[in-house]
């Protein structure tokens, strides 16, 4: 049976948990700040409400949402 050396058991916690905290980290944020709230150029992210601009009045509106909630155009 094949026993992982130290070298093995480093590279695999480099491929591994690098990119896993990563994601973790672009979904969720900063685990030590006191919001959980992500920004981007297609509208906010935070855990529970998900939010988007909208291209007809650049207003934030709920992502859920198949219409705007302040103009009432369709998104």
């Amino acid at each position: 049976m094949f026993m992982p050396g130290p070298f093995e058991l480093l590279m695999l916690l480099l491929v591994v948990g690098v990119p896993l905290l990563l994601v973790g980290r672009l979904l969720f944020g900063s685990l030590t700040g006191s919001s959980a709230e992500r920004k981007s150029d297609r509208g906010s992210f935070s855990l529970g409400h998900a939010t988007l601009t909208c291209p007809h009045c650049q207003q934030q509106t709920t992502a859920s949402k198949s219409q705007c909630e302040n103009c009432g155009e369709d998104l």
